[in-house]
């Protein structure tokens, strides 16, 4: 297929699902830029609930078995990272993959093609972030992430850097600081974190969201934790499966003070990683699959 033709397919599906669902404001496209355990997986759900079009179902791919692999051959051929599933999905949320021998950090090696390529698809790129220490905490709780991420030669970390707290929060703090810094001028752009409401209040207004609910996802239960956020008011919360997260059924509606619920977690998605008690082989490296389980390889969020 003709470039040409893939870019007019890209706009077409982004216009379609602008169409079919009610998305965020007027943005076609999501990428989230935000490191593994930064709350990726529970904003890919929140946009999931949108309308957008998750990447993790393996029938959109041809043949590919998740999105990570279609980046790689993207890379592979010279062509955009995300070119090759742009024409197939909507939602991208964690696209860092250091597992095996997947070496992918799109927002540090990336960024200006990435930024190139996606920003004329009319593109929300949304960056998470959590405080340094929680951060570190949830890294070392995740399987082996934080000998990966030690072991990886990554931009502004070579390989073996990172043992120490210190150099693995530099770099964390680093990475944060550098996308903020390319986006610091631009409308199509968006820094979350999900542990304060009043962020999560700015990601509504942004979306122009009057529904006001966000899924706070559990990867290592496997989980969905429906919170109302919001510092105004009173709202109720009801727990309910990522499935129905992803579709906005059920969810916690109004503005109001967070409330709690879980839920099993029934997703379509496949889990390439299983969570850190399991001992099933692994392809992957999250509990939950991305871009409607894309999460594979890059961490858990």
């Amino acid at each position: 297929m003709s470039s040409a033709r893939v870019a007019l397919r890209s706009l077409l599906l982004g216009r379609l699902a602008a169409l079919a669902g009610a998305l965020c404001a007027n943005f076609s496209y999501v990428v989230q830029l935000g490191m593994p355990k930064t709350g990726t997986s529970s904003t890919y759900f929140y946009f999931n609930q949108l309308g957008y079009t998750p990447c993790d179902d393996d029938g959109r791919f041809a043949g590919k078995t998740n999105l990570f692999e279609l980046m790689s051959l993207a890379l592979q051929q010279g062509k955009p990272v995300l070119s090759l599933a742009v024409q197939n999905c909507t939602n991208f949320g964690e696209i860092v993959s250091v597992y095996g021998n997947r070496n992918i950090v799109p927002q540090l090696d990336h960024l200006p093609a990435l930024k190139a390529y996606m920003t004329p698809l009319k593109t929300l790129f949304v960056l998470n972030v959590r405080s340094e220490r929680s951060w570190l905490r949830s890294v070392d709780k995740w399987s082996n992430l934080r000998q990966r991420l030690v072991a990886k030669d990554l931009e502004g970390k070579p390989a073996g850097i990172g043992r120490r707290a210190e150099d693995l929060l530099a770099w964390y703090r680093g990475v944060s600081s550098y996308v903020q810094w390319s986006f610091r001028h631009r409308r199509d752009f968006i820094v979350v974190n999900v542990s304060d409401p009043m962020s999560l209040e700015a990601l509504f207004d942004k979306c122009n969201d009057s529904r006001r609910y966000f899924p706070m996802v559990d990867p290592r239960r496997h989980t969905v934790d429906s919170r109302a956020q919001s510092s105004m008011g009173r709202g109720t919360s009801g727990g309910r499966s990522a499935r129905s997260a992803a579709g906005g059924r059920g969810a916690v509606r109004g503005r109001g003070t967070v409330g709690r619920g879980t839920a099993r977690v029934t997703s379509s998605r496949r889990a390439d990683k299983p969570p850190p008690s399991s001992s099933r082989s692994r392809t992957g490296n999250s509990a939950r699959t991305r871009c409607a389980g894309q999460h594979q390889q890059g961490g858990s969020g």
